[in-house]
């Protein structure tokens, strides 16, 4: 499986401890030059700033724009592939049985799309399969962060075509799975975590605005609504092993 690794073509402490933990695994991969803050909004239609407010409580970072940007490009490759990739953010750290991992889920991804390779505390799932020490979950409610997964073809086109309009940092934009229709799964364990170069992200500090009551009422609603939402496509999924 193709592997990619989204960095700043600049971030050479990142690169190089990459690079080192993927060598000594016998990994081949390759780097994706991560895009540059606001230059990302080449990559939407429009960056849709109000709801970017009601969905996060701020408007977007640039940051965070830039970030959303590399993993359609990431995407994008495995699209032009044909073939599922195994996506890294360059503040990864690897676990000793990462390409055992990535085998097991070599074997699911055609049949389920996207799998989380990395570590979570919040999030909700259930058993879908097993095979040997790897169990494969559907997640109930999704966790924060894009730090590692696999996806396939299918739904990377599923992802670019939903995300024309930039609503959301990109790890929102996934855990929003009632809204792409994309049930998500992950693999335990969890082969990657963040590294120490995690304290230092290339997403600046995101300072929350002032709303008015309006737009407080408007995001309690909208929050409200994600709840309803996720429940139904949970009990619409809960029979199936999809």
């Amino acid at each position: 499986m193709q592997i990619a690794v989204i960095s700043m073509p600049a971030a050479g402490e990142r690169r190089m401890q990459a690079t080192q933990q993927l060598h000594d695994l016998g990994l081949k991969f390759d780097f994706i030059d991560a895009v540059d803050g606001t230059a990302g909004t080449a990559m939407f239609s429009a960056v849709d700033v109000q709801q970017h407010v009601l969905h996060t409580g701020r408007p977007p970072a640039p940051g965070e724009i830039g970030c959303f940007a590399s993993h359609i490009l990431a995407w994008r490759r495995c699209c032009e592939s044909n073939a599922p990739i195994c996506v890294l953010e360059d503040d990864f750290e690897a676990a000793d049985f990462f390409p055992e991992a990535l085998a097991a889920a070599a074997r699911w991804i055609s049949e389920y799309g996207f799998i989380r390779l990395q570590t979570e505390t919040r999030a909700k799932k259930v058993q879908v399969a097993q095979s040997g020490d790897f169990v494969l979950h559907r997640y109930t409610k999704m966790a924060h962060s894009t730090l590692g997964y696999v996806i396939d073809p299918r739904v990377a086109r599923c992802f670019i075509d939903a995300s024309s309009v930039m609503l959301e940092p990109v790890d929102v934009f996934i855990k929003r799975f009632w809204n792409h229709r994309q049930p998500l799964y992950g693999l335990t364990p969890y082969a990657v975590w963040e590294s120490s170069l995690s304290d230092t992200s290339i997403i600046e500090k995101r300072e929350r605005s002032k709303k008015s009551m309006a737009v407080q009422i408007r995001r309690s609603a909208t929050r409200l609504g994600w709840f309803f939402r996720r429940v139904v496509f949970n009990l619409n999924h809960w029979n199936k092993r999809q």
